[in-house]
């Protein structure tokens, strides 16, 4: 028989037993990038994030979800199960699929671009400001710096600079 061998019941003394689990199966993670995250999300584009975390699957909270999704995977990499597990307990591959589509949808519909941008530039803004570092690993664009790409479609987007 080839099983994993169990802690010791004293390393986790006096927690819950959820808790050692939590803690055994590394499922705890940093919710701080992803509340500023959802928050500046569901301001940008109107949504409560009651709403983004429902189970409605209207076109414009499923595109929001994607943007969501696409931003938190580009800023700091979170893994799919991260994000999915944040937003409504939804599966990896729910995650994995939407970001794919809000990859092809930045490329061809001309609102999403608009409303992604502006998500991105307004998350950038205020985690920056709230002191959290980006793991972009270099550029967030192909042909370009991320800051000026991000003033050109914050600015193309018209995006009040206050």
């Amino acid at each position: 028989m080839n099983q994993t061998p169990r802690p010791h019941p004293y390393v986790y003394a006096g927690l819950h037993t959820s808790s050692q689990s939590t803690i055994r199966y590394k499922r705890s993670f940093n919710r701080g990038e992803l509340d500023i995250l959802l928050q500046v999300v569901c301001e940008t584009s109107d949504v409560t994030s009651e709403e983004l975390i429902s189970k409605l699957r209207t076109r414009h909270l499923s595109d929001v979800r994607k943007i969501f999704f696409k931003i938190g995977r580009e800023l700091f990499n979170f893994q799919f199960r991260v994000l999915g597990e944040y937003l409504g307990e939804r599966d990896h591959s729910t995650v994995v699929y939407s970001n794919a589509r809000a990859g092809e949808l930045i490329e061809i519909e001309k609102d999403f671009r608009t409303l992604y941008y502006r998500c991105l530039y307004q998350a950038a803004k205020k985690l920056t400001s709230n002191g959290y570092e980006l793991e972009t690993s270099g550029t967030l664009y192909p042909d370009g710096a991320p800051e000026e790409r991000l003033v050109c479609d914050a600015q193309a987007a018209s995006i009040s600079y206050s």
